[in-house]
């Protein structure tokens, strides 16, 4: 029971470092003409493996560390 417990507590304790320091961004990618670019690609600088694509309106919503452009 205690170490099922500690498990847990460990458990918890790492996502909520996880969690800490996430922000959420949010945009709209647009052409010269200012219409929506569907399907364009958004990534964080830092680390590429972060990213989403826009929906069809061109707006998008990413989670990022705290300080990454």
């Amino acid at each position: 029971m205690k170490k099922r417990l500690l498990t847990s507590f460990v458990f918890t304790l790492f996502i909520a470092f996880v969690g800490y320091g996430q922000r959420n961004i949010t945009g709209k990618v647009t052409d010269l003409a200012g219409e929506p670019l569907i399907g364009a690609n958004v990534i964080a600088k830092e680390d590429p493996t972060v990213g989403t694509v826009t929906d069809f309106d061109g707006n998008y919503t990413l989670n990022v560390p705290a300080g990454a452009t």
